[in-house]
Order: structure tokens, then sequence, then C-alpha cells
């Protein structure tokens, strides 16, 4: 009788288990938005953007300096986010600009680059770079591309 006590234990646990594991893909799956990958790219590219501008700042007070924010994201209009010179990098790769659906673009002509835009959902979505606080935050121009600018969050 206590053998099959343990039994139904261990089964009840294993089927918390997995009715878990079951709600966390559910919830993954809604938050990164599996029907669109280029969104969900585009997603991840910011993270990394906002993760490597954390990181110049904590860098720089961990020295105990006050962080020098860089005053271009890029180096060029072809690979953008690699930071402004070889002792600023940003991203080690950088994203290659092009053209298209969860493309990137810089919309500024020459050095400093700080103009950004990606086409998703059938517009541009503008993203701005302040060189003096080292903020990178999408332009709300309407309540459609401000939806779109809080969709590209990640939770």
């Amino acid at each position: 009788m206590i053998h099959i006590k343990r039994k139904n234990k261990i089964f009840i646990v294993l089927a918390i288990v997995i009715v878990w594991l079951i709600y966390v893909i559910y919830r993954y799956m809604l938050i990164l938005n599996f029907d669109d990958p280029y969104l969900l790219k585009v997603k991840l590219q910011l993270a990394d953007i906002h993760k490597a501008l954390q990181y110049e700042k904590d860098r720089c007070i961990i020295k105990g300096e006050k962080p020098k924010w860089l005053n271009s994201l890029s180096r060029s209009k072809e690979i953008l986010f690699e930071g402004n010179d070889s002792t600023h990098i940003l991203l080690t790769k950088g994203i290659v600009a092009r053209d298209g659906y969860g493309g990137w673009q810089s919309l500024d002509n020459h050095f400093p680059y700080i103009h950004y835009k990606v086409h998703l959902k059938d517009q541009d979505v503008v993203f701005i770079y302040n060189p003096k606080d080292g903020t990178f935050k999408c332009l709300k121009d309407s309540k459609e591309k401000g939806l779109l600018c809080d969709s590209l969050l990640l939770p």
C-alpha cells in the first residue's frame, strides 16, 4: 500500500512539471510572436543594442568614471551598430544595412550616425540615439507607430 502512494506522488509531481513546462512554452510563444520571424529578429537586435549600451555605462561606473557615451553608434552607413571607433565597440559584428522588411538603415548621410529606421509591418519605424545620455529610443510619432514601438520591447 505504501508503494502505491509513492507512485501516485511521483505521478502527481511529474504531471505538475509537465503542465508547468507547457505553460512556459506557451508564454514564450506569445511573448516572442513566432508568426513573424523578422519582428522577433528586430526585437532581439534591439535587446542586443540596449544591452551593449548598458555595458558601456556599467564599464565606466566600475572604473569610477562618468559614463562617456558614444557620439555615434556606427562608423558607416553599410555596417550599423558596431560602435564609433576601435576602442568603443558596440556590437562585435554590427548589423549589415539593407532594404526591405526587417532591414535596418541609417537616416544620416554622414558621421555621426544617430538616426536609424527599420521597416516593419508596411511602415518605417524610426529610432534615435541620444549621445548625451546614451539612450536609443523609438520615435512614437503616431498612435500606430507607438503601438509598434511598444511591441518591439522584450518583457
